[in-house]
């Protein structure tokens, strides 16, 4: 089945419904696990294509490595392998790239739902990712009624 998955995860209750789905299968198949987090610094800020100013990315990187380190933590308490890495740059470019480098069989996404216009503005990750990735995309639905306790 499953080998090598990676798990998107941005510390929201969506992003933790899906690393709580992502490490039940992992779990189930044995397989390698990477929790991707992915600092997007605002637009317009690249000196070029995917060039930051090093004062940008200090700011919001100690803030990602810290959701890096919790996530990594609960797969490990699920007795996952698991190794976390640090995207910078657009969502999908670098959650493509980085489940290529670790020839991903899976990519697991949490859904946050919003509004047409909201969708419209900043756009579909699962749909970007759709047709950047070269394995399979699981997109989990967060209820309502989520539990809230993610360590399980």
């Amino acid at each position: 089945m499953y080998q090598s998955i990676v798990l998107a995860f941005d510390g929201s209750v969506e992003g933790r419904v899906a690393l709580r789905e992502g490490a039940d299968l992992a779990v189930h198949c044995s397989a390698r696990t990477y929790l991707v987090a992915v600092l997007q610094p605002p637009a317009g800020i690249a000196l070029v294509e995917g060039v930051y100013p090093a004062e940008v990315l200090e700011q919001g990187e100690e803030e990602v490595r810290r959701v890096i380190e919790t996530g990594v933590g609960i797969l490990r308490d699920r007795g996952l392998q698991a190794e976390g890495r640090l995207g910078i740059g657009d969502p999908a470019e670098q959650i493509s790239r980085i489940s290529r480098d670790v020839a991903a069989d899976l990519v697991v996404v949490g859904h946050r739902r919003c509004g047409p216009l909201a969708r419209w503005w900043r756009g579909s990750l699962g749909r970007s990712l759709l047709d950047a990735l070269d394995c399979s995309l699981l997109v989990v639905m967060a209820s309502a009624s989520a539990p809230q306790d993610f360590s399980k």
